[in-house]
Formats: structure tokens, C-alpha cells, sequence
């Protein structure tokens, strides 16, 4: 429903929203772009084909998209700290994290998913491999494991971001380097970037790993064939999350220097829930756009704000995920 609301507001200019797809489609078709250069000139790498190597872009690819079209905000910590929303987003009811998800809907990720898609059906018709359903299953997951990877490794430079003034360039960092590096078998790389991407910046499970152990390439595999089978460990292991110490002490808002929010502000007596406390409802209601002809159900929806007002369709979509009851302490 979120993204859906997203997407609507998206196409009310539809040359905005054609150029975001472009973006995404121009970004990732370089990719494959330059794998088809590369193959013109080495018809193998290290004894895997183009099909295979295709395979290992692909699942890259599909994870990327996928992270892109539900969790690709995080990139946008940066610009919300700039703007002051992120500390918005902490005085209302709903998790902050997930406002952040849900702050716009990334358009760009379509594009992204096209080029994956075509990219997956073409190495699957380059490939000869027997699907069982065993091996189809191991492909979906290691797309599951690929975006969640992704997810847990862009986590921890959001707390960075939180906590440290200039460490925003890491999220293009991630993204450049998983790019160039994370579409090639890691054997073909120095022992310090296969070391780098299997145990440092675990890049090498979103694509590799797997496409290794369904291209029967585990014999190519660096330090342990074992590693094929470890993208599930590994994606819950990096998307371990515990806030940072500086997101407790909101850095945005003390960067401008003006005085930390009051966390446990509690609703006046006989306010409706969620209500600006000392303002009179009627006027709330005109705020947020509640006419007295709308059904009670519209109206409660609008009643889950905490203090503040919605000032444009995405902050509506992060105040409308959950009701408080009357009495509510909120954080």
C-alpha cells in the first residue's frame, strides 16, 4: 500500500518518473555492457564462461534491485539529517527506521530490476544446468541472502552517517564497489581482495558463493569450499543492528545547535489521541485535510499524529502506520 501511494505520487509527473527508470536501467546496463567487452577479448576468466559469470552478476543484480525498491531510502539519511525530517521522523509514533523506508518510493529500483531480469534470462539460456527443484530454491535464496546483505552493510553506514560528520561518500563507495567487484568469480582477484570481500566487506556472498556451488565451480573457490553454503549465515550476521550511541543523542538536531526534543512529551488530558496538545481539534483537522462529510475511519487515521504536523504525502505515509491509545507517552 506504501509503495503503491509512492509510486502514485511519483507518476504525477510522468517525465520525471520515465527518467528515474532510464537512470536505473543506463546505471545497470553498463554493468552487463562491459562483461559483454571484457568477453570479447578473454572467452573465459579463470574457467568460468560468460554464462556463469552472468549468473554471478545476475544474482548481484536482483538482490541490488530488490534492496533498491523496498530499502533504497537509507541512502537518503544524509539529505533527511540536512533537511531536519529525520528528527521529525523520531518524534512520531512509528518506527524511524521505518519512515525512512517509506520516505519516497525509489522509482530508480525499477529500472534496476529490468536490467537484472533480462541479465537472469539470458545466462539461464547460456547456461546448462539441471533445475531441480533443490537448485531453484538455492538460486532464490541466494537472491534473498544478496538483499539482505546489501540491507545489513548500508545499516551500519547509516549509524556511521548518524554518528560521524563526512562519512556519507561510504554509501557510493558500497555501491561502486560492489559494482565492479561483486559481478567477477572473487578467484580471479589478489589474495587480499578475496580476503577483503569474504570476511571485510562480505560483497563476494551476494553473487559469487552461490553461482559457485549451482556452476559446480566450488573447486575455484578461495579458503574453504564450505563458504558456498554460508550467504544465509552471513546475511543474518551482518544485519545484526543495535542503534548507535550518536543516533540516542540526535546529531542532526544538535549540529544546528538548537535544544533536544522533548522524547516523553505526554497528550494533554482530554485530548483525542495523537491530537497537537493546546490546539484546538478543528483546527487540526483543517491542517491535515479532515472534512466532517469523511467517514470516523479517515478520521482516525488522521488522529495517529503525535505533535507536529504532515507537510507532504510521504511524512502522511509515515504518520499513518499505527494508532495510540489515549494516554500514550510519546517517544
Amino acid at each position: 500500500m506504501i509503495l503503491r501511494a509512492g509510486l502514485r505520487s511519483q507518476l504525477a509527473n510522468r517525465a520525471d518518473f520515465a527518467m528515474a527508470v532510464a537512470n536505473g536501467v543506463t546505471y545497470q546496463i553498463t554493468v552487463v555492457l562491459f562483461a559483454t567487452v571484457i568477453f570479447s577479448r578473454f572467452p573465459a576468466l579463470d574457467g568460468w564462461e560468460l554464462g556463469e559469470i552472468l549468473l554471478v552478476s545476475s544474482i548481484r543484480m536482483v538482490g541490488h534491485g530488490l534492496y533498491m525498491l523496498f530499502f533504497g531510502n537509507l541512502g537518503l539519511v544524509p539529505h533527511l539529517l540536512r533537511e531536519g525530517r529525520f528528527d521529525a521522523f523520531r518524534t512520531r509514533p512509528a518506527p524511524t527506521l521505518l519512515q525512512v523506508f517509506t520516505y519516497e518510493a525509489p522509482v530508480n529500483a525499477l529500472g534496476d530490476l529490468v536490467v537484472a531480469a533480462v541479465s537472469l534470462s539470458v545466462c539461464l539460456s547460456l547456461l546448462d544446468i539441471e533445475w531441480t527443484v533443490g537448485a531453484v530454491l538455492f538460486l532464490l535464496l541466494a537472491m534473498v541472502c544478496a538483499t539482505v546483505i546489501e540491507l545489513g552493510l548500508n545499516l551500519h553506514i547509516a549509524a556511521l552517517v548518524l554518528r560521524f560528520r563526512g562519512s556519507e561518500s561510504l554509501f557510493f563507495w558500497l555501491d561502486n564497489t560492489a559494482g565492479t567487484f561483486g559481478n567477477y568469480p572473487l578467484s580471479v582477484f589478489p589474495t587480499i581482495l578475496q580476503t577483503v570481500f569474504t570476511f571485510g566487506v562480505p560483497i563476494a556472498f551476494a553473487g559469487y558463493y552461490p553461482a559457485a556451488w549451482l556452476t559446480g565451480h566450488t573447486d575455484t573457490v578461495p579458503f574453504s569450499q564450505a563458504l558456498v553454503y554460508a550467504f544465509p549465515l552471513v546475511a543474518m550476521a551482518v544485519t545484526v543492528w543495535d542503534s548507535p550511541p550518536g543516533a540516542a543523542d540526535w546529531p542532526g538536531t544538535r549540529a544546528t545547535g538548537r535544544p533536544r526534543p522533548n522524547h516523553r512529551r505526554r497528550m494533554a488530558p482530554g485530548n483525542r489521541p495523537g491530537l497537537i496538545p493546546g490546539v484546538p481539534d478543528t483546527i487540526v483537522d483543517a491542517i491535515v485535510g479532515w472534512e466532517p462529510g469523511q467517514s470516523a475511519r479517515t478520521r482516525r487515521r488522521y488522529q495517529y499524529l503525535t505533535y507536529g504536523v504532515l507537510t507532504d504525502p510521504a511524512d502522511k505515509i509515515g504518520g499513518l502506520l499505527r494508532p495510540l491509545p489515549r494516554g500514550t507517552v510519546c517517544r
